[in-house]
């Protein structure tokens, strides 16, 4: 994926990568990243030269060249232009600008809930910069809290409008017809928006058919929301799967011989994986016995004690006693051998 300034500098050397069948370029960060305005179609001067660049250098490369757009026109624009791999938009993308086309306005906006911070999150819209406010501010703050269609004929004489975004875009907003965002299950998904009706104010047909494109909108996220879910489910996973291949790899094999001693350990995790180890090994200096806890589940703590047990059995291959292996590692050891024990719990 070509989408940053470090990348469009390094294209050839990307482009000879052995295997390398295609080049997706990713308009958006590409434009944030040569210091231009985020945008999929309509890109500033130097962004339209960088994609043309790169367009060339995969054909040059015999490489399929694809790139991400916002509307369906501008794709098919691409096309004639040699592209031969395109993706369109995302399902709420494409209802905010079939809200702001249907209805006649001239923006559509869907702000998305962040549950975890309690904001707004401009993150699909027609025409403006991504923003953040509280999601008690403005109109869909309002929108927000209430549930309720918000239809405002005159935005500056409603105290409950906020002209922050206005004043940054330079876009006057005149009237505006607000929506929430509600899924299956009556959470609050987020808020779509459409200001300025061509010709006039938002009526109550423009209410109904707006309520109807919401409906639709909030099946669309709730669905990409519960695909990243499980997207993340499985992520995580494979992990812990991963975790669990390492940390099992790193017990003891077979059991050390130790006369007038029965010998045994057993790792069993409460879940697939966890930060606990343990070590049984005969040693030059006697038996080594190692309990090891890392903090929290997964690969990371899993490699953490890996890297403690090689480290352990590499110091006392140096030559380190029980004593400076204990106070290297932070973990209990007990180092034994004929006529001396030296032991630390």
């Amino acid at each position: 994926m070509i989408e940053t300034r470090q990348a469009l500098d390094n294209l050839d050397s990307i482009l000879s990568v052995e295997g390398l069948d295609a080049v997706y370029i990713g308009p958006s960060d590409l434009s944030l990243s040569l210091g231009c305005n985020p945008s999929f179609d309509e890109v500033e001067a130097p962004v339209a030269q960088a994609i043309d660049h790169i367009l060339e250098r995969a054909k040059a490369h015999g490489l399929v060249a694809a790139i991400h757009n916002g509307t369906p026109d501008v794709a098919l624009k691409r096309i004639a232009k040699g592209f031969q791999f395109v993706t369109v938009s995302s399902d709420a993308r494409l209802m905010a600008a079939g809200a702001k086309q249907v209805l006649g306005a001239d923006r559509g906006s869907v702000w998305l809930y962040d549950d975890a911070t309690r904001e707004l999150v401009l993150e699909v819209a027609t025409g403006i910069k991504p923003v953040r406010v509280p999601w008690d501010a403005g109109l869909v703050g309002a929108c927000a809290q209430s549930r309720r269609i918000i239809n405002v004929p005159d935005c500056y004489a409603d105290p409950r409008f906020d002209a922050s975004t206005d004043r940054a875009t330079g876009f006057h907003t005149r009237c505006s017809l607000t929506l929430p965002l509600i899924d299956h299950q009556e959470a609050l998904i987020g808020v779509m928006q459409v200001l300025n009706k061509d010709g006039g104010v938002f009526d109550g047909g423009d209410e109904m058919l707006a309520a109807a494109l919401a409906a639709q909108c909030a099946i669309a996220l709730a669905r990409v929301r519960m695909t990243e879910a499980l997207i993340e489910g499985e992520r995580l996973k494979r992990e812990l799967e991963l975790a669990r291949l390492v940390q099992l790899s790193s017990l003891p094999a077979v059991m050390p011989l130790i006369p007038g001693y029965d010998v045994h350990g057993l790792f069993l995790p409460a879940e697939q994986t966890g930060g606990d180890t343990f070590d049984l090994a005969q040693i030059e200096q006697g038996v080594l016995i190692v309990l090891g806890d890392a903090a929290g589940h997964g690969i990371a703590p899993a490699l953490s004690v890996v890297q403690m047990q090689a480290m352990l059995r590499m110091a006392f291959r140096l030559g380190a006693d029980g004593w400076r292996g204990r106070n290297a590692t932070k973990c209990g050891t007990c180092a034994h051998s004929s006529g001396n024990r030296r032991q630390r719990n």
